[in-house]
């Protein structure tokens, strides 16, 4: 039985396109766009506050009113988008600030991963997985949905390969189990 989150996200309810082969430009490319002083930390921000302004339009595989899917502009795969939540939906910067009383939005937001990831693996993109990192490098809270070929020059360093295939890499199933039972993440930093 699919519960009303599930089927509120469901590859057949949602407008997803086809995922572009061209890799994307990142936002500091785009003319109209800087990085702030903050960094890389925050540029997720940026989409936030100019998700209508046309020269970000291709970088953006979906959005609605609680969530925006974007092309990672260093994707580490063929195939590698961010689901972020939007902060007036869900404001938490990184896993180790999840709470209980996040969980609704939490499936809300899972349940759209595997939306998304079920329709990739539909154009015939192969295994995905979806998952947050422990310790993220940029901020506010992110999902990564990410081929499990790792096909991109841009998988560099040995710690890029280790953030999506060892238990740095944070599953939903484990998020939502973890805060039912503590009520909070129980990371170990030393990952």
């Amino acid at each position: 039985m699919t519960s009303g989150i599930e089927s509120e996200y469901s590859i057949g309810s949602q407008p997803f396109g086809h995922y572009k082969e061209t890799p994307p430009v990142p936002i500091e490319n785009i003319k109209g766009f800087r990085v702030g002083r903050d960094g890389w930390k925050e540029v997720f921000h940026l989409f936030f506050k100019n998700c209508d302004h046309p020269a970000l339009q291709d970088q953006i595989y979906f959005q609605d009113e609680r969530f925006m899917v974007i092309y990672d502009g260093y994707p580490k795969a063929r195939h590698h988008l961010l689901l972020m939540p939007r902060p007036s939906f869900l404001d938490v910067i990184r896993p180790s600030d999840l709470r209980r009383e996040h969980l609704s939005a939490l499936r809300q937001m899972h349940a759209l991963g595997r939306a998304v990831a079920e329709g990739l693996s539909q154009q015939g993109i192969g295994e995905i997985r979806i998952g947050v990192h422990a310790v993220p490098s940029m901020e506010p809270l992110h999902m990564h949905i990410i081929s499990q070929d790792f096909d991109s020059e841009r998988m560099r360093m040995p710690r890029h390969w280790n953030i999506f295939t060892t238990d740095i890499f944070l599953e939903p199933a484990w998020i939502e189990e973890m805060l039912e039972r503590h009520g909070c993440l129980q990371l170990d930093m030393e990952r």
